[in-house]
């Protein structure tokens, strides 16, 4: 949460910046405005900053959102989780979920068919054994139980409670299908 308002902040400042730097350019003009360095920079930062927003949703129709910055695999069980919204929890495989850091949006698809299932913004990430995986945390993957999990999990592999996997909680931004 707090690395999404610094992200938030950086960018609103740098827009803010450019805004400042262009209604800058005004105060070497004189003529244009009388009222001051200071107030025209902010005061002309400011409506610079509104402008750009405004111009960004009138193109795209829509307020600026987070870039998705990779996709994830979910199985057919794990995209039904999704959709029905009782999943709050992904288990990965270690290896395609290196870059779930905390803040970043994914998209994610079904595996065998590549079909967008919905943007998810990852909220926290971390490895834990299979076997240790705690039944609050495979209630919060969706499923009832360590044995349905497993079931599953032997659909697409073997099961080996000494296998680590990448748990990642994640908030639905924007379902696709």
């Amino acid at each position: 949460m707090k690395g999404k308002m610094l992200e938030l902040v950086w960018r609103s400042g740098l827009l803010f910046t450019i805004g400042v730097t262009l209604v800058a350019g005004f105060w070497f003009h004189q003529t244009f405005y009388q009222i001051g360095l200071y107030a025209l920079l902010l005061v002309g930062g400011l409506a610079t900053l509104l402008v750009m927003v405004a111009g960004h949703v009138a193109f795209t129709g829509d307020f600026p959102k987070r870039r998705s910055v990779g996709t994830i695999g979910v199985t057919f069980e794990e995209g039904q989780h999704i959709a029905a919204r009782s999943a709050t929890l992904l288990a990965l495989p270690p290896e395609t979920a290196r870059e779930l850091k905390a803040g970043t949006v994914v998209i994610a698809k079904y595996v065998h068919a590549s079909t967008p299932l919905a943007r998810l913004a990852i909220q926290e990430s971390y490895r834990r054994l299979l076997g240790d995986i705690s039944d609050d945390e495979f209630h919060a993957l969706g499923y009832q139980s360590r044995e349905r999990f497993r079931s599953v999990v032997e659909k697409y592999g073997k099961w080996n409670p000494n296998d680590i996997a990448t748990l990642a909680r994640f908030k639905v931004l924007e379902e696709k299908a």
